[in-house]
């Protein structure tokens, strides 16, 4: 792992270099679309599912609500190595523009006109499929946290063929114990929903600006203009 891990970082550091001082646009082209934006997001990646493994066997192990709480924690996980891959990506792709004394990639632009640039957002996002796979199992974990006696009990009542009036209360139970479970999780999620729709615009807006601040603190390459 270390080794693959090390070919792909070296990967990264010869792409800069060519993307920073290469003349020839079709290699240019070729370098930034297969190697460096593929072999950088990679790197992202990596760390990515190493952190949604590590809280996934931690969950695993501990049972009880350990693989909810693990899930959460994914999920801020997530939100850390997202926003570290876009700012990167920035800086380093700024500090190129610098080196060639051109626009190599306009991020200034990428910024104001996300829309416009949906592969580069939809190949960051990447980065948070691991993420949204363990938050499912994480609430598949839910319903552990009612004791295996309460459903042994449940079952054993159901499968009692001379106690029908028993089988349907324990059929009550069981049923009341899983939309109670769940129940609660689509009403936390809902409020989150609502919040992000409420409050998402926000958070997008001062995320970029944020960017932006990264992109003024780099600076921009000076071109000298013909007259």
């Amino acid at each position: 792992m270390a080794a693959h891990l090390a070919r792909l970082l070296g990967v990264v550091v010869a792409s800069i270099w060519v993307l920073s001082w290469a003349e020839i646009p079709e290699l240019i082209g070729l370098v930034l679309a297969l190697f460096f934006l593929p072999c950088f997001n990679a790197l992202f990646d990596w760390v990515s599912y190493g952190t949604t493994i590590f809280l996934l066997q931690k969950g695993q192990a501990k049972r009880g609500g350990w693989p909810f709480l693990c899930g959460v924690a994914d999920v801020v996980a997530a939100g850390v190595i997202f926003a570290a891959l876009a700012a990167s990506l920035v800086v380093i792709l700024a500090q190129i523009n610098l080196w060639r004394g051109d626009i190599l990639v306009d991020v200034r632009a990428i910024l104001d006109q996300p829309g416009a640039h949906l592969w580069v957002i939809a190949m960051i996002a990447s980065t948070l499929v691991p993420t949204l796979v363990h938050l499912g199992l994480a609430l598949f974990s839910l319903i552990t946290w009612v004791p295996v006696p309460f459903w042994q009990r449940g079952v054993d009542r159901l499968l009692d063929q001379e106690d029908t009036m028993g089988g349907w209360w324990a059929a009550a139970r069981l049923s009341g114990a899983l939309v109670g479970v769940y129940g609660g999780f689509l009403f936390l999620g809902g409020a989150v929903l609502w919040a992000l729709w409420q409050f998402g615009a926000v958070i997008v807006s001062g995320y970029v600006a944020w960017l932006h601040v990264l992109l003024d603190w780099i600076g921009s390459p000076v071109v000298p203009v013909v007259i």
